[in-house]
């Protein structure tokens, strides 16, 4: 497929660009299709002031969404924290006084011939 290049990227009707002979009159029809798209520019500030604030409501909306939606994540949290904190202390009972109890090291905190637990 060739390249396109020429009149017919530059936007304007067809009609429009077999009627165009040089380029003064290329310019004058651009700066004419300027023009048109400048026209009404009360209307179209109007058009902007009410989009942003249409933007506006829209992000104030959304981050009150997503505020409501991370409190509810904290709270689902904390909820699950208390439940496995709950089961942990039902495996898992406090020792007796006077018990042995073993204590796992970190393999960072010991050499190389101790052994893994400590026994307390």
């Amino acid at each position: 497929m060739p390249a396109r290049i020429g009149l017919e990227r530059t936007g304007l009707p067809t009609d429009l660009c077999q009627l165009l002979e040089n380029e003064e009159e290329l310019e004058e029809a651009l700066a004419g299709m300027y023009r048109l798209n400048d026209c009404g520019n009360d209307e179209n500030e109007e058009n902007n002031e009410e989009n942003e604030q249409f933007n506006v409501d829209v992000l104030t909306e959304r981050g009150e969404t997503i505020m409501a939606q991370r409190a509810a994540a904290k709270e689902g949290l904390l909820h699950q924290a208390k439940r496995m904190k709950r089961d942990s202390d039902a495996k898992f009972l406090p020792p007796a006084i006077g018990a042995t109890i073993r204590v796992p090291l970190p393999d960072v905190d010991r050499a190389k011939l101790d052994s893994r637990p400590i026994l307390a």
